[in-house]
């Protein structure tokens, strides 16, 4: 069976999928990183959340598209451990960047990277501005895409 990408807004996502996508995002995000902070926020009821589910309906590929005043954003970019180096991180960001050009044309495109994944956005088209922060004890650095 093919597995399809999808785009839903937080009201279409069902209860099942909606569970997956929180699994995985703690799984990676808090738990593999160590990192205690609140990974579900109100962004998620705005966003609109990319996906890739295997045939279980375990999701194997996220992120979450969202609008910041005057820019468009994602984030939560997650790829499961077990689904790594097959190439779903650059699908997931083109079918991202796909959804910024369809819902949100137009708009400068901005977001905050861990460090740790720099290089891998700057060859998707990313460039880096200004020194790294910390964003919940992790090093991140603000990104822009020439869209």
């Amino acid at each position: 069976m093919k597995q399809v990408w999808q785009v839903k807004s937080f009201q279409e996502l069902d209860a099942a999928t909606l569970f997956e996508i929180y699994k995985l995002r703690t799984r990676v995000f808090v738990v593999a990183q160590h990192r205690v902070y609140q990974e579900v926020d109100d962004v998620d009821w705005h966003a609109r959340h990319v996906f890739l589910q295997d045939s279980q309906g375990a999701v194997l590929a996220y992120a979450r598209v969202y609008r910041e005043a005057d820019i468009v954003s994602f984030g939560r970019v997650v790829v499961a451990p077990e689904a790594r180096g097959t190439g779903l991180g650059i699908e997931l960001v083109q079918h991202v960047l796909a959804v910024i050009n369809s819902d949100f044309k137009g708009l400068p495109i901005e977001i905050e990277a861990q460090v740790q994944v720099e290089s891998f956005y700057k060859r998707l088209g990313f460039t880096s501005v200004g020194a790294p922060f910390a964003f919940e004890s992790t090093p991140h650095i603000r990104m822009q895409h020439a869209n």
